[in-house]
C-alpha cells in the first residue's frame, strides 16, 4: 500500500485544491466513471501512484462500508496532504452533489406540482426503474460468482421481500453463511450463474411486486398521480426527535452498506418508508432519478430523502452522518489497509454480504419499480431506457434527461 508523503514533499495547497475540486465537479456517471477519472489523474497524469498501488487503494475501499469512490478520493487526499488533505479532498468531492440535491429537494417540494415539473418527474421515474433493474444485472457480474452466490441472493430476496427480515441481521447472516460455506462454494464457483438466470429472477421479482402492488400494478393503468401523494412540506424546525432519528438512520445506512447507492437504497427505503413513514416509494424513485443528474457519489440521494423527511436542517444533519463513517474509516484505518484486507475470513464474509445485498436490491426493485410505472407509455419508456443503458451502453445522465423531456412533452400533448 502507498504511504503518505513526508511534509516536505507534499503538494502545494493551491495545486492540490484545484485538482480535487476538478474531480468533484466532474464526478458524473456513477462510481465506475468517477474512479476512472481518479485513476487517470492519479496514475496517468500526475504519476502519484502506479497501477498496482491504485488497485490496492481500490481493494481497501471495497473492504469498507460506504461509497467506494468517496473513500478512494479521501485516501488520495491523505496520501498527498495528510489527514487534512483527506478531509478536504472528501469534502470537495461530495459538495457539488450535496448542494445540487439539496437545491433539487427544495424545488421538488416547493414547485413539484407545477405541470412542467410533474411532467419531468413522470418521465424520469420509468428511467429510474430501468436503472434499478440494470444495477441488478451490472452488480451481479461482480457479486454472483457462481451458483452458490445466486442461491444466497435468492434466499435474501425471499427473506427480506417476502418474510420481512430486517436489513442488518439479514446481511450479517449472509456474511456468516459466506464464511461457513467458504470451502464448499469455491468448488462450485467455476459454474457462473448466467445472465438469463438473473434476468429471469428480476422478471419474477417485478411480477411479484406488481401482483402485490394494488393500485400501482399495470392493470390499473391509472394516469400518473404520484406527486399528489407526497407528504406535507416539513417544517423548517423538524424537532430534535426527528433530527436524531434521521441522523441515526443515515449513520446506520453508511455503516451497513457496501458498494454504493444501489446497496444503500434498500436500507433507506426500509427505514424511511416502512419503519418511519417519512417518505413514499414514489419519492424514493424520484430521489434516485434526480441523483443520477448530479455530480458526486450517488449515495447523496440520502441527503434528498433527509430533506423530504425533515427539511434543510435534516438534510444537513443527515448528510453529515451519512458521510462521516467514510472519513473516519479511511483516515483511521488507512495506515492499516493491508491488514484490513488480509483479515481471516474477511473476503468470505464480504462474499456473503455482496450476494445478500444483491437480494436486497432485487427486493427494492420489486417494491419501488411498480410505483414508477403507472401508464402504458411509462412502461414503454422504462423498457427503452433499460435497453439504452444495457445494450447501447448509454450513460445514465442523458437517459434521465431524455426521459424527463419526454415526460414534459407527454403533459403538453395529453
Amino acid at each position: 500500500m502507498p504511504q503518505p508523503l513526508p511534509p516536505a514533499e507534499r503538494d502545494p495547497w493551491p495545486a492540490f485544491l484545484r485538482t480535487m475540486a476538478w474531480i468533484g465537479v466532474n464526478s458524473f456517471g456513477g462510481p465506475v466513471a468517477q474512479i476512472g477519472v481518479m485513476r487517470e489523474i492519479a496514475v496517468e497524469q500526475r504519476r502519484w501512484l502506479s497501477d498496482a498501488e491504485f488497485l490496492n487503494v481500490m481493494s481497501f475501499a471495497n473492504a469498507l462500508p460506504g461509497p467506494e469512490a468517496l473513500e478512494i478520493v479521501i485516501h488520495l487526499g491523505r496520501l498527498r496532504r495528510g489527514i487534512a488533505g483527506g478531509i478536504v479532498a472528501g469534502l470537495l468531492f461530495i459538495a457539488p452533489g450535496f448542494l445540487s440535491l439539496a437545491g433539487l429537494a427544495f424545488v421538488y417540494q416547493t414547485w413539484g406540482q407545477l405541470p412542467a415539473i410533474e411532467g419531468f418527474l413522470d418521465g424520469v421515474r420509468p428511467v429510474a426503474a430501468a436503472l434499478v433493474v440494470f444495477a441488478v444485472l451490472r452488480l451481479a457480474g461482480k457479486a454472483l460468482r457462481g451458483w452458490p452466490a445466486f442461491g444466497l441472493m435468492l434466499a435474501a430476496f425471499a427473506a427480506h421481500g417476502l418474510g420481512g427480515v430486517p436489513f442488518v441481521p439479514l446481511l450479517l447472516g449472509c456474511g456468516v453463511v459466506g464464511v461457513l460455506l467458504a470451502a464448499q462454494r469455491r468448488k462450485l464457483e467455476e459454474r457462473q450463474a448466467p445472465t438469463w438466470a438473473v434476468l429471469a429472477l428480476v422478471a419474477g421479482a417485478l411480477a411479484l411486486g406488481w401482483a402485490l402492488g394494488g393500485a400501482s400494478q399495470p392493470a390499473a393503468l391509472a394516469p400518473p398521480r404520484a406527486h399528489a401523494e407526497v407528504l406535507p412540506l416539513p417544517s423548517l424546525d423538524p424537532g430534535a426527535d426527528r433530527l436524531w432519528a434521521i441522523a441515526w438512520v443515515e449513520l446506520q445506512a453508511a455503516l451497513v452498506t457496501f458498494g454504493g447507492a444501489y446497496t444503500l437504497l434498500p436500507f433507506l427505503r426500509e427505514q424511511m418508508v416502512d419503519v418511519h413513514g417519512w417518505v413514499t416509494d414514489v419519492q424514493v424513485m424520484d430521489a434516485l432519478a434526480l441523483g443520477e443528474t448530479t455530480p458526486g457519489p450517488l449515495v447523496s440521494v440520502g441527503v434528498f430523502l433527509a430533506w423530504l423527511a425533515g427539511g434543510p436542517l435534516a438534510a444537513l444533519v443527515g448528510g453529515f452522518f451519512l458521510f462521516l463513517p467514510s472519513f473516519v474509516l479511511v483516515l483511521g484505518l488507512g495506515r492499516h489497509a493491508a491488514r484490513v484486507d488480509a483479515l481471516p475470513g474477511s473476503r468470505d464474509f464480504l462474499w456473503g454480504v455482496s450476494a445478500g445485498t444483491m437480494g436486497l436490491i432485487l427486493a427494492l426493485s420489486s417494491q419501488i419499480v411498480p410505483a414508477g410505472l403507472r401508464s402504458p407509455w411509462q412502461i414503454g419508456l422504462a423498457v427503452g431506457a433499460f435497453l439504452a443503458v444495457w445494450r447501447m451502453r448509454v450513460e445514465a445522465l442523458p437517459v434521465v434527461l431524455v426521459g424527463g423531456l419526454l415526460g414534459i412533452a407527454s403533459r403538453w400533448l395529453g
